[in-house]
């Protein structure tokens, strides 16, 4: 393995097979560069092979650089290497880039991430935007029938088969909703109940899917009130299509995560808006059941998607992420119903994570 360095355009280019034997020079060059809260690119045009030793290091850097809102990209990825993210299922964790020199045009345009955080005025009401991942994520979409676990979906919506039946998968498949912590069931009106599974291994959790669009597994970034008070999903949407205008990527797809801190009625709602650019991304990817579904709410409803009501709500200590919250919350005991999404309610200081995909590739390119 030949590592080359350049410091300047904070790239790191692999030359030869990265494996045990060699990963821990790697290590050191990458926790160098890893210390400047900037991103870093590895090219991988000449390297087709990556060991277990080699993904570890790739996954510390990551973790190291999202610690300073930075990201780690990776060019130009044989396919041979890249099917060793899949099996693993870290396709979805990584950025990967087709080129090198796109990758480094994404990082000089600034069109991944804006620093600092964005206050954003709705009413009387503050809301405080924090970037916690770059604001492009690339989504993946599925279009055919395939196995697919809850790992390599990340938090997606979709539809595939709740029992894995071939008639229940063609003649009435399921609407759901998978989170790194369970996947939620919708089945077709007046065929059955709703169901939530909660998910121990999302690796071996592996279920029938028809159609999906997966948004990965990190959060674009968190939006909060300023101080404590009383929004509607409405607000909320306003606030989130104030961030698509000034900060995400033009014409981009916003999954919402919002728990909702009402003693009376709390819940975590996961929902897209049925809009524009959804309806864009639905037709470019050939989604059929996607399409339908939007035909059918057109003029009835503005958003698809779930929400779980529960007995109680409340913070862990340390929450940092979407999986924080449902992990503290999610129990059998504390579990109430699922129910498809409505925005009738209002939301007593409620935190709400994006996930914003600026392009949808189709899964396993």
């Amino acid at each position: 393995m030949q590592i080359i360095t350049n410091s300047s355009l904070r790239c790191v280019t692999l030359k030869g097979r990265l494996d045990a034997t060699n990963s821990n020079e790697l290590d050191l060059t990458l926790m160098d560069l890893a210390g400047i809260e900037q991103d870093i690119v590895i090219d991988m045009t000449e390297c087709h092979y990556v060991s277990s030793a080699g993904i570890r290091i790739f996954l510390k850097t990551k973790k190291k650089l999202l610690l300073g809102q930075s990201e780690l990209f990776l060019a130009a990825v044989a396919p041979e290497v890249f099917r060793v993210f899949e099996i693993a299922g870290l396709d979805s964790i990584f950025r990967f880039e087709g080129t090198l020199d796109a990758a480094l045009s994404l990082i000089e345009a600034g069109r991944l991430r804006k620093s600092g955080i964005t206050e954003i005025a709705i009413g009387h009401h503050k809301l405080i935007y924090h970037p916690e991942g770059d604001d492009g994520i690339r989504g993946k979409y599925i279009n055919t029938r395939k196995d697919a676990s809850i790992g390599e979906l990340g938090y997606a919506v979709g539809f595939g088969s709740l029992s894995g039946t071939d008639a229940g998968l063609s003649a009435c498949p399921d609407f759901f909703i998978s989170t790194k912590k369970g996947i939620s069931f919708l089945p077709p009106e007046n065929s059955g109940e709703p169901d939530f599974r909660m998910i121990s291994s999302a690796g071996k959790a592996v279920f029938p899917v028809c159609e999906a669009l997966s948004f990965g597994s990190y959060p674009t970034g968190v939006l909060k009130l300023a101080s404590p008070g009383l929004l509607t999903f409405s607000q909320v949407n306003e606030a989130v299509n104030g961030l698509i205008g000034n900060i995400f990527l033009p014409d981009s797809v916003t999954l919402r995560v919002v728990a909702n801190f009402d003693k009376n009625s709390p819940s975590v709602s996961i929902f897209l808006p049925n809009n524009e650019a959804l309806a864009n991304v639905i037709s470019k990817t050939g989604l059929k059941m996607f399409g339908e579904m939007l035909r059918e709410v057109d003029g009835k409803k503005s958003y698809i998607g779930i929400t779980i009501r529960l007995s109680g709500l409340e913070l862990p200590q340390k929450e940092t992420s979407p999986e924080e919250i449902l992990m503290h919350n999610l129990t059998f005991e504390n579990l109430m119903a699922v129910k498809p999404f409505s925005i009738g309610n209002f939301l007593e200081n409620p935190v709400i994570w994006l996930f914003n995909a600026g392009t949808f590739t189709m899964a396993g390119e």
